[in-house]
């Protein structure tokens, strides 16, 4: 039975040829993408930001998102979200942080239930304050640094340092375009990101990984010849 095949037998590709234009190009992307992060800054969540959460349910009907929006715009809260969750009758809202401690945020759930009460059921409501968004913000980055540490150090015993090395770079290069694309777009930035962050780096370092095993098979067949042009 012929297999079917998506591409012509024997394709080659010549992209290594496109090198000179791709590292210069990579390098300047990662160079943009930390500039963005100390100017421009990413649009913390609420987890990192600190705020009040509040999960609603509409008690008739399906929950209005515009109306929601508009009511929340307009009570001196700053940008209000609206988030459908789950079922078309259950929303989230959520309000970035109050200048004022405690009490302003504690002002700013009164404010939100005076508004929404004849409409909707208040689920649960939770406060997020600036020291809690803070440890957030450091376990979230502890854990990548830390994850990212442990896999190079498998890497670095696995293979040759040099290949370590390599590592390295690639998915440093992939953290700092996901980062830049954040600070371009101004998506918010919570846990959940710190998970799609971990993901990129698992994929990234698994074709690593299988790229660099398929190295050391080359080396291993051609040892001569790699001797020989390390030598030179």
């Amino acid at each position: 039975m012929k297999l079917l095949r998506l591409a012509p037998e024997n394709t080659k590709l010549g992209f290594m040829r496109l090198r000179r234009v791709s590292y210069p190009l990579s390098a300047v992307l990662s160079i943009v993408a930390v500039i963005l992060f100390f100017t421009v800054g990413m649009n913390f969540g609420i987890d990192f930001a600190g705020g009040t959460q509040v999960e609603l349910r509409a008690k008739t009907g399906v929950a209005d998102l515009a109306d929601l929006r508009a009511k929340g715009d307009g009570l001196g809260l700053g940008p209000v979200e609206a988030q459908r969750a789950g079922v078309p009758s259950d929303v989230t809202l959520r309000v970035k942080v109050q200048p004022g401690g405690e009490d302003a945020q504690s002002a700013a759930i009164a404010k939100l239930r005076e508004a929404f009460g004849a409409d909707y059921e208040f689920r649960s409501v939770d406060a997020v304050g600036p020291r809690v968004s803070g440890e957030l913000v450091q376990s979230g980055t502890l854990g990548v640094v830390v994850a990212i540490l442990a896999v190079l150090t498998y890497l670095w015993f696995r293979f040759e340092w040099q290949f370590a090395v390599g590592a390295i770079i690639g998915t440093m290069h992939d953290l700092l375009l996901t980062v830049g694309f954040f600070c371009v777009t101004q998506l918010e930035f919570n846990q959940t990101s710190i998970a799609a962050i971990l993901t990129i780096v698992g994929y990234s370092l698994n074709e690593t990984v299988v790229v660099l095993d398929r190295i050391r098979e080359v080396m291993r067949k051609y040892k001569r010849r790699c001797s020989s042009l390390a030598a030179m």
